[in-house]
């Protein structure tokens, strides 16, 4: 079964193999992370191979065979060990936890593969550098020395993540995100729970109160205790909610930054802001996106019913660094919605006058993305705009809001298909209440993630036409 790599080049997978083998045999441990790692980018069984060409490795010249391979390599592949190697080697070492000295010894190889490649005399390995002679890591199948996670909650003012760090950081602080959600998504379970075991137990209190001598005082102690105990549970559940945010935000932030990783330099910074609690406001979304709909809430009678209305625009993620290409990005995505409900009164067959809610949502998210590149490397103002046009692949139902041509810079906004909710419900009045059960699904990532990759690598596909040589 072939790996991520296969399509790459004999010479250039030899090179990345044995630059692999000697990182992973730096802490004598290869371990069960480590291996399906390389299994995934080799191939299966590569993984197996490693343990079995360690032990006769001539670790002593090892950075003589890698200055050799390099040396065989072609343009292109020099190319790629220069670009896209550092990322590779780094999620590498990242598995199951890099330590200063591993990073130490990841930026040495760096340097001396670009200094090799460059030509310059061969550059010296410190002895301590290289695993002892003649040790093969060791085969590992469970992972105890992974480094804490990172303390993203420091991050998080207000709801609002934000940071400039490069992405292979920023996909650990969105991992973390993701589990600090899923804790604080059991704990709201269970204070709920806790606090409808108490509501239930002082209903039944209730019916002994009505009783004489020590059963009622009993009664009125386990009333009071419920009542007690369901305020202190709803207490900790909101105290919760802090935390709980929705799965497809930084979900979608993380595929993107997985996806942008792979094309900027691995020390490169990827500025992030990313809302973790929605909060619409009437406020436009960033200069290079309008809003679709008038912001605001309006609510007046019409007969019988009583309506609200509601229309709101959210930039909840912005992502803005660099491609190894030198082209810089600015990426975002809004939400807009159209949310409209009512209420009224009406006489049931039983004669009986009942309370009827109707409500409905309308959500339609927006992508912008601006490209600025290098004239030296691309030809400005080549392209005509309906030729770009028919370049940009997007998913069903999905279109192209706006597009712009400058000399160095090409503009795209780009909009999903609708999505339509609707909620009737007796008994209430409560037409906000009513909005918030029409949230997106927690799976929303999904499509969004698509159609947020589509919309990049579309447009950096049609730029990458224009590549002068």
């Amino acid at each position: 079964m072939n790996g991520e790599l296969a399509g790459l080049s004999p010479n250039l997978r030899e090179t990345l193999q044995l630059c692999c083998m000697y990182l992973v045999a730096l802490d004598e441990q290869f371990t069960e992370v480590e291996q399906k790692w390389v299994d995934a980018k080799f191939g299966a069984g590569a993984g197996d191979q490693f343990i079995e060409w360690m032990p006769s490795m001539d670790w002593e010249n090892c950075f003589a065979h890698i200055h050799e391979l390099l040396g065989a390599l072609n343009e292109a592949d020099r190319i790629f060990m220069t670009t896209r190697s550092p990322g590779l080697f780094q999620q590498l070492m990242e598995a199951d936890g890099i330590t200063g000295l591993e990073q130490e010894r990841l930026d040495h190889l760096m340097r001396f593969i670009c200094e090799s490649i460059n030509n310059s005399p061969l550059p010296a390995a410190p002895e301590e550098y290289a695993p002892a002679p003649n040790t093969a890591a060791r085969p590992e199948r469970l992972n105890d020395g992974k480094t804490p996670p990172p303390n993203v909650t420091k991050l998080i003012v207000n709801g609002v993540y934000s940071s400039n760090i490069p992405p292979d950081n920023l996909v650990q602080d969105l991992e973390t995100i993701s589990v600090l959600d899923g804790e604080n998504e059991a704990k709201i379970r269970k204070w709920t729970t806790l606090r409808h075991i108490s509501i239930a137990v002082a209903c039944c209190s209730i019916c002994l109160c009505c009783d004489k001598g020590v059963f009622m005082y009993i009664a009125f102690a386990i009333l009071a205790g419920g009542i007690g105990f369901a305020v202190w549970a709803h207490y900790f559940k909101l105290k919760t909610f802090v935390y709980e945010f929705p799965d497809y935000r930084y979900l979608t932030c993380l595929q993107l930054a997985k996806l942008l990783g792979a094309d900027m330099a691995h020390h490169a910074s990827l500025e992030t802001i990313l809302s973790l609690k929605p909060n619409p406001s009437p406020a436009s979304p960033p200069s290079n996106d309008e809003a679709t709909t008038p912001s605001g809430d309006q609510s007046g009678r019409r007969g019988d019913a009583t309506w609200l209305k509601r229309n709101t625009v959210e930039c909840w993620l912005q992502l803005k660094g660099q491609l190894l290409d030198g082209t810089k990005f600015n990426f975002s995505i809004s939400e807009a919605s159209q949310a409209y409900g009512e209420h009224f009164s009406y006489r049931s067959i039983s004669g009986k006058t009942k309370t009827k809610l109707k409500a409905q949502k309308r959500l339609q998210w927006s992508i912008s993305l601006r490209l600025r590149f290098k004239e030296k490397r691309y030809f400005g103002g080549a392209m005509e705009l309906e030729r770009l046009s028919q370049l940009i692949q997007l998913p069903n139902g999905a279109k192209i809001k706006k597009l712009d041509l400058k000399d160095n810079e090409f503009r795209i906004t780009t909009v999903t298909p609708p999505k339509k909710m609707r909620v009737k419900e007796k008994g209430s009045t409560n037409i906000t209440r009513a909005w918030e059960k029409m949230s997106p699904s927690d799976t929303e990532w999904e499509s969004l993630s698509k159609f947020s990759a589509m919309t990049f690598l579309s447009l950096y596909q049609a730029l990458n036409g224009l590549r002068k040589g």
